[in-house]
């Protein structure tokens, strides 16, 4: 069965995973530091870079407007630093 939290708790591991991530913690670490398990924390960290992502793609695109983006781009840099960093664990 799955363990939900109350919603001010899931604020609460959220943000306990997110600094403990940033402190180079493991995922199995922080799982087993705040009580969730590693697949929730794992997927609180894929929505928490994906929506960094979009935040700067978006206002980068936006700028640009709809003509195509030079290499070396922020988007381009941003989409190649988040493909390495998902797929290196």
């Amino acid at each position: 069965m799955v363990k939900k939290f109350e919603p001010a708790r899931a604020q609460t591991v959220e943000k306990q995973a997110v600094d403990l991530y940033a402190q180079g913690k493991s995922i199995r670490a922080i799982s087993d530091q705040i009580g969730a398990s590693r697949s929730y924390v794992h997927r609180l960290l894929m929505r928490r870079r994906s929506e960094a992502l979009k935040s700067i793609v978006s206002s980068v695109r936006v700028r640009e407007g709809d003509e195509p983006l030079p290499s070396g781009n922020a988007i381009s840099m941003g989409a190649i630093m988040f493909h390495n960093r998902r797929y290196a664990h």
